[in-house]
C-alpha cells in the first residue's frame, strides 16, 4: 500500500481521499475512512467535516496508515477501533468475540419487555460472547439477576470487562462451560433437602451458533476470516446448538418460564417444530427483524393454553 510523497502533513481531506481509494474493495469504505481517521486523532467524524484542513502528525499519519492497511485486509472495523455500539451501549470487542448485530437487539427488547412479569427474575444468557445480551439486561432490569454463560473463558473475560464498563459487574454471575451444564448442581452434599438437580431460571435468551458449514463458507471475508469460527457455526445444518438447548432446557426453567432464541434465515419453522415436541402446552411466536427475517423465536410455559 502506497502514499503520496510528500514534505508537508497529510490534511484530513487528502488522508480521507487517499484511504478511499485504498477501501474501494470493502464494504462502506468511506465510513470505515472517516471512523479510522477519527480514531487515529483522538477526534470524532463530526470534527472531521468542520476542520478538513486539520494537518496530521507524522504518528497520527503512521497510525492511519496502519489501520487503513489491516481494513484493507478485511478485518471488521469494530475490532480496530476496540468497540461496537448496541443498543444504548458502547460495548469492547476484539477478536476473541463475535461482533453484535443489530439483529439481537430485537431479543433484548423482548426479552426486557417478557421479564417485567416477575420480581426477581433470573435470567440466563447462553452462549454470552461479549456480554451484550446479559449487560444489556442487567443495566436495563435492575431488579434481574444475570448469569452469563459461555464455553470460552477468553469471552468471558471480555463479557466481565463489558459488565465493568457498565457498572454491572456486581449483578452479573460469569459461568464458564457447555450450553446450561454449568447451572447443574451436581453433588447432593452440595443440594438441601428436596432442592431440584439444576438452577432454575425464568428466562433463557440465547444467540448460539446458527450457521451452516454451507453458509460458512460463502461469508464474506470481513466475517470468515476474522470473528472466531466457534461463534458462528453449528454443524452442517446450523442448528445442532439450538436443538441441544432445547433438548436440555426443561429442567432449568421456571414453570412459567420463557425461551427466546436468535435463529438464522430458514430456521424458525424447524425450531419451532422441536420446540413445540417439548413444550407442547407453550405458546411459541415468532418476531421478525429489519428485514423481515423471522429472527427471534419466543418459548412460554406462563402463555400455555391461550
Amino acid at each position: 500500500m502506497s502514499a503520496p510523497v510528500r514534505c508537508s502533513p497529510w490534511r484530513v481531506q487528502e488522508a480521507l481521499h487517499w484511504a478511499g481509494a485504498q477501501l474501494a474493495n470493502t464494504i462502506d469504505p468511506a465510513w470505515a475512512a472517516r471512523s479510522l481517521l477519527a480514531h487515529a486523532l483522538g477526534c470524532t467524524v463530526t470534527d472531521l467535516f468542520v476542520h478538513p484542513e486539520r494537518p496530521l502528525t507524522a504518528e497520527q499519519q503512521d497510525a492511519y496508515r496502519s489501520l487503513i492497511a489491516r481494513r484493507s485486509r478485511h478485518e471488521p472495523l469494530a475490532y480496530l477501533l476496540g468497540h461496537r455500539p448496541f443498543l444504548d451501549l458502547d460495548l469492547i470487542v476484539d477478536a476473541r468475540v463475535l461482533i453484535p448485530r443489530q439483529e439481537t437487539e430485537i431479543l433484548v427488547e423482548k426479552a426486557i419487555a417478557l421479564a417485567q412479569r416477575w420480581s426477581r427474575p433470573r435470567i440466563a444468557d447462553v452462549g454470552t460472547g461479549s456480554g451484550a445480551i446479559a449487560v444489556s439486561l442487567a443495566v436495563h432490569l435492575s431488579h434481574a439477576h444475570v448469569l452469563a454463560i459461555d464455553a470460552s473463558h477468553d469471552a468471558l473475560q471480555v463479557a466481565y470487562e463489558n459488565a465493568r464498563r457498565h457498572g454491572v459487574g456486581d449483578r452479573i454471575e460469569f459461568l464458564h462451560g457447555d450450553l446450561l451444564t454449568p447451572l447443574c448442581l451436581q453433588s447432593r452434599s452440595f443440594r438441601r433437602e428436596g432442592q431440584p438437580p439444576c438452577r432454575q431460571v425464568e428466562l433463557i435468551v440465547a444467540n448460539l451458533p446458527y450457521v451452516s458449514e454451507e453458509e460458512y463458507a460463502a461469508l464474506s471475508p470481513d466475517i470468515r476470516l476474522y470473528e472466531p469460527r466457534e461463534a458462528l457455526v453449528s454443524a452442517a445444518d446450523g442448528l445442532e446448538a439450538i436443538f441441544c438447548l432445547l433438548d436440555t432446557a426443561c429442567p432449568f426453567l421456571a414453570v412459567d418460564g420463557a425461551i427466546l432464541l436468535e435463529a438464522g434465515a430458514g430456521q424458525s419453522k424447524a425450531i419451532r417444530e422441536q420446540a413445540a415436541r417439548i413444550f407442547p402446552d407453550a405458546r411459541i411466536t415468532v418476531l421478525p427483524d429489519y428485514a423481515q427475517i423471522e429472527r427471534v423465536i419466543c418459548i412460554d410455559r406462563a402463555e400455555r393454553g391461550r
